[in-house]
């Protein structure tokens, strides 16, 4: 069954629910009403479809046949079947937005849990209202260290791995599987790119890795050249691109090939279906982050399931992908913890998360999610590499999880 495609609501809009017919604040008798908050406009907002496609999917899911976490016909919440229901405002990317984009979902729409932000610097601000206002948060895609490891937040949960745990696993690979002396890094200047340069430079350090340079950018750069050129006259054997969306990769990645770099990693947005027919031939041979089973490493019966509801949901125009899996997991958790909650009361609601174990189909060990003290996850991750033969290309793994052998 094709996906309906729903309309987004912009922060100034009038609120309308969506995922089903229109419900008062916090779900009319019979719904339950989740919150999103994510950037269908401004920077990252490339990354909106894959996100609202799996939120949708999960709800439609949810409410219809139900996945291998939920039996459908909707959700039993303390002896009450209700349909499930999201409401969705536009973060911009932007904290001010963000945090009053919060305010409205927690003050006028009443919602018992929020999904969101994208961006690491809007779902810190955002995590400051959500904790003051007692209501569980949990962000799909943010990565910065601080986001669950600020004291007192225990309203805040993330089932994406931090830069840290990113960080590890991938300097292992750098240093022991592909054996890699140096790496120059560049990144944006925000707290995403920083975050996450700070924490390779120490995991790559504890290994005997040197990390030559790091230099940031501008958010809206358009080009890279400069601070590409001031990392490649240190000769470092790779440099490391730090890119939180695919359009940053369309550009770097070629631009590192223009100045000389022959061996080049990066993070998951070079790793989009499409990215061979943006960049071609520089590609190839670019190792990427990767944190989701793909065609070329085989996946679990789950997983498969997953993609194939998602390409016939939306008529093959979304691949699974690093936002969507996680995404779709959490969608998922707050209906499971919802059920186990046998409430809408929002104290309720966040024990239930804090004490979740559910299969997942982001790669948390063995596919079961659950949380630490700190409301994080564990998630593990790997390489992958671009390969072209015969005109056709494929990211195929090469360490970590879904690798060979």
């Amino acid at each position: 069954m094709t996906m309906q495609r729903r309309t987004f609501l912009k922060t100034a809009g009038a609120a309308t629910s969506v995922g089903v017919l229109a419900g008062c604040a916090g779900g009319s008798e019979g719904t339950t009403t989740i919150g999103v908050l994510g950037p269908e406009s401004g920077p990252l907002s490339t990354l909106w479809e894959s996100y609202e496609a799996n939120i949708q999917l999960a709800v439609d899911q949810m409410n219809g046949d139900g996945n291998f976490v939920h039996d459908g016909g909707g959700l039993d919440v303390g002896g009450t079947a209700r349909e499930v229901e999201y409401i969705a405002y536009d973060t911009e990317s932007k904290p001010n937005v963000g945090v009053s984009a919060a305010q409205r979902l927690i003050e006028q729409d009443g919602v018992p849990a929020v999904l969101g932000a994208m961006s690491s610097t809007t779902t810190l601000a955002i995590m400051d209202i959500t904790e003051s206002s007692e209501v569980p948060q949990i962000t799909s895609v943010s990565v910065n260290e601080k986001i669950t490891g600020s004291e007192g937040h225990r309203w805040m949960f993330r089932n994406k791995d931090t830069d840290s745990m990113r960080a590890q696993f991938i300097s292992d690979a750098i240093a022991n599987d592909i054996g890699f002396d140096s790496v120059g890094m560049v990144g944006p200047n925000d707290d995403f790119g920083v975050g996450r340069m700070e924490a390779f430079a120490s995991a790559l350090a504890d290994r005997g890795v040197e990390t030559t340079a790091q230099q940031a950018f501008n958010p809206d750069q358009q080009s890279f050249l400069s601070e590409l050129e001031q990392i490649r006259a240190d000769d470092p054997d790779a440099v490391y691109l730090v890119v939180n969306d695919p359009t940053s990769a369309e550009v770097l990645v070629p631009q590192a090939r223009q100045v000389g770099f022959e061996e080049i990693v990066a993070t998951n947005p070079a790793g989009t279906a499409d990215m061979p027919d943006k960049v071609g031939d520089p590609l190839e041979g670019a190792y990427i982050e990767i944190t989701f089973p793909n065609e070329a490493s085989g996946a679990a019966d789950h997983v498969t399931d997953w993609a194939t509801s998602l390409s016939e949901a939306t008529d093959g125009e979304i691949p699974p992908d690093y936002i969507g899996a996680p995404t779709y997991d959490a969608v998922n958790l707050l209906g499971d913890a919802l059920v186990r909650a046998g409430s809408t009361e929002r104290p309720a609601v966040r024990d239930a998360v804090a004490s979740a174990s559910m299969t997942g189909v982001y790669p948390y060990p063995d596919f079961e999610l659950s949380f630490d003290r700190s409301g994080q996850a564990q998630v593990v991750s790997g390489l992958a590499q671009w390969r072209q033969e015969s005109g056709e290309w494929s990211l195929t793994p090469v360490t970590g999880p879904f690798a060979d052998g």
